[in-house]
């Protein structure tokens, strides 16, 4: 008789957001031959549930209010004890909810691992370093670059992997997909909802105003875009994108989130990928330590260079991989891309042969600290 036990892990998001990184841990575990159960918010579902190795899931509507949160919390000790977990990787270790459920699982025999996207709060977060890691011993963050940064609290391990792997996206809808590429063109990505202050849209939209735009590029503003609320917001944001010239070559995008089939189907065209990151942004100081975008991980899994201001050169994977410029001279750097497209594809190409962005790296990584 087969008496070998099934390796059961549990991956949770109770933050609302954040489903990139879970695409490349339910690979991982599923590689690894675990038995994957997926516990998040009901509106993230949807971004999940055709990913294969996904064996059962639990789902929850979880408001401000205390008592929707320790509901939560209950259900979700009680799924992790019917179907016999050993192991949960919180998703949003600073998420609501998570300090009571670290507790509440205080005395279980039940392996707790943590991803912290703000690694400024293994630093000096009461919660995390307190109350959290009285149960959590184990923590990721993002990238390497942040490691030297971090003092985390005694008896904790703080390891990095890159969640840099996304799944196949289901069908397009009928019409909502990029035309082909015209050849000679060039595109550049700006991932993210526009909204000022997370990244330096003024910079650019100055320099476009005064310098323009290749004929051959396009401009992909890869977020929501609500032309009202921008205007009520930041009432130069909207008058600044709508006044330039060259509309036909700036695309953007309706409210709310952009479908990932359709974020998938521009993003496998783009040429470069541009965060917007520069000093005097929201954050910039955590940025430039314990933080990471977004367009890194999709710089990677891609394989498409990043465009980074010259402050993160430190950083060795954006050393290595992306090309610099200085903030004044962003859009100089446009034209000079545009009329020499080389460079980017040798990036690119760096980026694909380095068998730090593999799956086997990646893999390995995490579960040597998921399974210590």
């Amino acid at each position: 008789m087969n008496t070998t036990i099934k390796k059961k892990a549990a991956l949770i998001e109770l933050g609302g957001s954040h489903a990139e990184c879970l695409y490349a841990q339910i690979s991982f575990l599923h590689h690894a031959q675990y038995e994957v159960h997926v516990i998040c918010n009901r509106h993230l579902w949807p971004l999940l549930e055709r990913m294969e190795g996904i064996t059962g899931h639990q789902l929850h509507d979880i408001d401000a209010s205390s008592k929707s949160r320790m509901r939560a919390v209950r259900a979700i000790k009680t799924y992790l004890r019917q179907h016999g977990i050993q192991r949960a990787v919180i998703n949003t270790t600073e998420a609501t909810g998570i300090r009571e459920l670290a507790l509440g699982l205080l005395f279980r025999k039940i392996s707790l691992t943590g991803l912290v996207h703000n690694a400024r709060k293994l630093n000096k977060g009461f919660t995390l370093r307190k109350l959290t890691g009285l149960k959590m011993k184990k923590f990721f963050v993002l990238n390497d670059a942040q490691l030297p940064h971090i003092h985390p609290p005694k008896g904790a391990t703080v390891r990095s992997f890159y969640p840099a792997f996304f799944p196949q996206p289901g069908p397009l809808p009928a019409g909502e997909g990029p035309a082909p590429k015209a050849p000679g063109e060039c595109w550049v990505c700006i991932p993210g909802s526009i909204e000022l202050g997370r990244r330096d849209y003024p910079a650019l939209l100055d320099q476009l105003e005064k310098q323009g735009l290749p004929a051959n590029m396009k401009l992909i503003f890869l977020g929501g875009y609500d032309p009202e609320q921008a205007t009520l917001r930041h009432s130069n944001l909207a008058m600044q994108l709508g006044r330039l010239p060259f509309q036909d070559q700036l695309v953007t995008f309706a409210p709310g989130l952009v479908p990932q089939p359709v974020f998938d189907a521009w993003l496998r065209q783009a040429d470069a990928i541009l965060p917007l990151l520069h000093p005097g942004v929201d954050k910039f100081a955590e940025y430039h330590t314990t933080r990471i975008s977004g367009a890194y991980n999709l710089s990677f899994g891609y394989r498409i260079p990043l465009l980074m201001e010259d402050s993160f050169a430190s950083w060795e994977d954006l050393r290595r991989h992306a090309v610099f410029y200085q903030a004044a001279e962003l859009v100089a750097l446009l034209h000079k891309l545009a009329a020499n497209p080389a460079l980017l594809r040798e990036k690119a190409a760096g980026i694909a042969t380095d068998p730090k962005f593999s799956f086997e790296t990646q893999c390995q990584r995490y579960l040597a600290l998921v399974e210590q």
